[in-house]
């Protein structure tokens, strides 16, 4: 049996209050920590942005 996946999208907005950023945690909770107790393989856990990232030309590495 292979893990499911699970994709969480995390948006780019300026003033993001501290309460979205406690909600963005719980899936990351939930999904991102491995359970073998429960079930083995666990989920595979994607944070996906909006943006362009690293790969996409914005000069980080």
């Amino acid at each position: 049996m292979s893990a499911g996946s699970v994709a969480v999208v995390v948006t780019e907005e300026i003033g993001v209050p501290s309460w979205d950023l406690y909600e963005l945690s719980i899936p990351c909770t939930v999904f991102g920590k491995p359970q073998p107790d429960l079930a083995d393989p666990w989920y595979d856990l994607r944070l996906c942005g909006t943006g362009a990232g690293p790969e996409e030309g914005d000069g980080a590495a």
